[in-house]
């Protein structure tokens, strides 16, 4: 019975837990690395949000730019207006925009006309374009290139993040030929490519 009772006692050695000071460090290490990835990880979190918006509006400028060549008609991506059904003269890009074939040839848009419509970005987005070539309509002719109020130019479209954080900013480039791309950048104070304050 000595016997058992000494096997026992190891086993109890064996199977004991942390100590108070153990767990006291281990919960400060892991507060520490909360304290720090946290903030991190929104970082990424509001940067993919951002991408992902701006990835939104090229891939409507692409889609527009293809239905043109597609259908050798003139293609319009407008801003939208507050029906959803028509070009609007109000707000920004980011309220959202229509993408219409212009079969007719009239310059005005019929619901069989509509290619698609895009409802916009959270409304915490701003989206302008800063040359104005491009500030409501953007043409795209049958050879695909893009004309705006000056004909074929190039324009750079701003998409701010709601903390209007300039080294969030992305900026989306249109060219008279109508490619788009995207560019991350740094923002310099006072430069047409910061974000309103």
């Amino acid at each position: 019975m000595i016997m058992k009772i000494a096997n026992t006692n190891k086993l109890r050695m064996k199977a004991s837990g942390f100590s108070l000071v153990e767990l006291v460090i281990t919960l400060a290490l892991m507060a520490a690395m909360l304290a720090v990835g946290v903030p991190a990880f929104n970082n990424v979190m509001e940067n993919n949000a951002l991408a992902g918006a701006a990835n939104r509006f090229i891939s409507s400028l692409a889609l527009a730019r293809s239905e043109a060549v597609t259908r050798n008609i003139e293609v319009v991506m407008c801003r939208l207006d507050s029906s959803g059904n028509a070009c609007g003269t109000s707000g920004t890009w980011a309220d959202g925009w229509l993408i219409w074939a212009d079969a007719n040839k009239d310059n005005n848009v019929q619901a069989t006309e509509i290619v698609t419509r895009d409802e916009g970005l959270d409304t915490v987005y701003t989206l302008v374009a800063l040359n104005n070539q491009f500030s409501q309509t953007i043409t795209f002719s049958p050879i695909g290139e893009a004309r705006g109020n000056g004909g074929s130019q190039q324009e750079i479209f701003r998409l701010c993040d709601p903390d209007n954080d300039n080294n969030r900013t992305r900026l989306i480039y249109l060219s008279g030929v109508g490619n788009a791309w995207v560019n991350r950048t740094a923002g310099s104070t006072g430069a047409a490519t910061d974000c309103p304050t």
